[in-house]
């Protein structure tokens, strides 16, 4: 199976090569025009997706960073850092960490390097979402200038937000509901809420030692959100074994590690069929044109060789 970022410039090279097939459509063709500009409209979101590509490596510096903080080597240079400090002026109070270079307490430095993280992964999965939702949705949502498709908001919802077509909601609830609500949740929390500046209670604690492990009224409180299920270690609407299931360890890095690897794999499958389906469409409804289609792009292919042989044999004047 491609990764996620594969299947994304995978798919964008359909939707461009789809593009270019249906403007090759000359004024002959059995289905009315606007069948061939409604196409035109979608297949030229392979910009879009084309355009999300560098937030793939956005997000993995995000990850980095949110990582190194908790890293062996970089909490020991911050001891030394605040006992150098601390011995240069006992009387000054010293903080306990920094972030890029600045120092300030280790609290902010987490609350700043997770929104960080969360925000660059949520602004990926949400791009392709909208990609996703345009091409597979009901009828009205392809040309809503005003309103983009959310992943968990819309392609996910069975309620009265869904937008999905071919009831696609359903597998994704099933089997991805658990982790995806999770991630969104917390997203959420820190984005909205201000994570332990707003509600209190989302880590354990303030201290290196806490590190990234979330507090217990956190868990209770996701749990109550997202519908918590569990039966012998294994969770309700998820992909995860017993075994690979990181919820019972409240570490924050390790949740959302494996959480954001099942939504990966989730959009992966979304924008495969969701292309796939739409470029099958075009190839299916533009089988009565197939002659007109299939002559103009060999027309056009031969026009161009002929322009390339008369540029190629044409030699400057030596008068």
């Amino acid at each position: 199976m491609a990764d996620l970022e594969t299947q994304v410039k995978s798919s964008a090279d359909q939707l461009r090569d789809a593009l270019g097939n249906v403007k090759l459509r000359s004024s002959g063709t059995a289905l009315p025009i606007k069948c061939y500009e409604n196409w035109e409209i979608l297949a030229s979101l392979h910009s879009c997706l084309t355009d999300a590509v560098p937030l793939f490596e956005v997000r993995r510096i995000a990850w980095l960073v949110m990582n190194s903080l908790v890293n062996d080597g970089r909490m020991d240079r911050e001891n030394r850092r605040v006992l150098q400090k601390q011995l240069l002026d006992p009387s000054k109070s010293v903080p306990s960490y920094s972030f890029d270079g600045e120092p300030t307490d280790f609290a902010i430095s987490r609350h700043l390097a997770t929104t960080g993280y969360v925000c660059s992964a949520w602004s990926l999965y949400d791009r392709l979402a909208n990609v996703c939702g345009r091409l597979s949705a009901w009828k009205d949502v392809p040309n809503d200038p005003w309103q983009d498709p959310k992943l968990w908001g819309n392609l996910m919802s069975e309620g009265n937000k869904s937008v999905g077509g071919f009831m696609i909601q359903q597998p994704l609830a099933a089997a991805y509901g658990w982790p995806t609500g999770v991630a969104y949740k917390i997203r959420n929390w820190l984005v909205h809420d201000g994570g332990d500046a707003g509600r209190p209670g989302f880590f354990e604690g303030t201290q290196v030692s806490d590190r990234f492990i979330l507090h217990n009224n956190a868990v209770s409180y996701l749990q109550e959100c997202c519908t918590y299920k569990c039966e012998s270690g294994k969770i309700d609407r998820c992909c995860l074994s017993a075994t690979d299931e990181p919820w019972l360890t409240r570490d924050l890095l390790q949740i959302l590690e494996k959480y954001h690897a099942e939504i990966d794999t989730m959009l992966t499958y979304l924008v495969k069929w969701s292309v796939g389906s739409f470029v099958g469409q075009i190839l299916t409804f533009c089988e009565r044109d197939k002659h007109i289609l299939v002559t103009t792009a060999v027309t056009t292919r031969s026009s161009r060789g002929r322009t390339r042989r008369r540029t190629s044999t044409t030699r400057p004047s030596m008068s």
